[in-house]
């Protein structure tokens, strides 16, 4: 891979604890983890980054601080946060262990938690789950919160070019018989429309610390924040704060940012 120009790697690490790995279904160890960040390390990666999972069956906030430490002992560059959901229809979701998860509240409190003792060790936060050293920031993830152009390559991946988005069929067989033809698989094709397009440059960019640039938004579209969504800009006034020419969400309220787009959501929905 590094031969072939790959220049950065991202391992789905979860957790150090061994228990934690257990009852979510994972077949490595820590000690497994390590080697294999060291292996790369000694490949010559510089660039890589580690999966944490916040709300698992028998987290503690102790447990918690170990994988944050585990990590950042490792060197890497680059920590993903994520906070569990369990979907339907998922093993976790049949299983007692769903009883054992962090309900919504102490979650946040992880979350909080995890941001806190992230920023200590040096890993700053540029995006609601990703922290990362100066200059290290995932150059694709933030191409799409800046609706930035892309092509996915392999079985279900997404493009978006020239303001159509393409995703390639699911079909792996299907797949490799038009890689054979010569023909691109993508089976479908969908123009993004303004008002759409309006709802997914506000949704993507207050993912990041930064938010939304104000003037990026009257040069892609011709009007303003205020002007397209007034009534969003109301609703959620309190949870949002002016920083220059960005509006963003407030740190200590990133992690609902779901809940704080919803307005915008419902405002963009109403002109269609």
């Amino acid at each position: 891979l590094k031969a072939a120009g790959i220049n950065r790697l991202s391992f789905g690490l979860q957790s150090s604890n061994e228990r934690e790995l257990s009852a979510l279904g994972r077949i490595h160890s820590p000690k497994e983890a390590a080697e294999t960040v060291k292996s790369a390390q000694s490949a010559g990666f510089d660039n890589i980054s580690l999966d944490l999972m916040l709300g698992i069956p028998y987290q503690t906030e102790e447990t918690l601080l170990e994988s944050i430490d585990f990590c950042a002992s490792l060197g890497v560059q680059h920590i993903s946060s994520y906070m569990l959901k369990i979907e339907e229809g998922t093993p976790l979701s049949k299983s007692e262990l769903r009883f054992l998860c962090a309900d919504e509240e102490k979650v946040s409190d992880f979350y909080l938690f995890a941001c806190e003792e992230l920023s200590k060790r040096g890993f700053e936060q540029y995006e609601i789950s990703n922290f990362s050293r100066i200059g290290f920031e995932s150059k694709h993830n933030l191409n799409y919160w800046k609706r930035g152009e892309y092509i996915g390559v392999g079985v279900s991946a997404s493009s978006f070019m020239q303001g159509k988005r393409f995703t390639n069929t699911f079909d792996l067989d299907e797949y490799m018989k038009c890689i054979i033809s010569g023909f691109y698989p993508a089976v479908t094709s969908e123009e993004v429309n303004t008002d759409d397009a309006k709802f997914e440059f506000i949704m993507l960019a207050l993912r990041t610390s930064a938010g939304v640039d104000m003037n990026a938004y009257k040069q892609a579209f011709g009007t303003s924040l205020a002007e397209d969504f007034p009534n969003a800009l109301k609703k959620t006034v309190s949870y949002l704060e002016l920083d220059g020419d960005f509006i963003r969400i407030k740190d200590e309220y990133l992690y609902v940012q779901n809940s704080i787009l919803m307005p915008f959501m419902e405002e963009e929905r109403a002109k269609n």
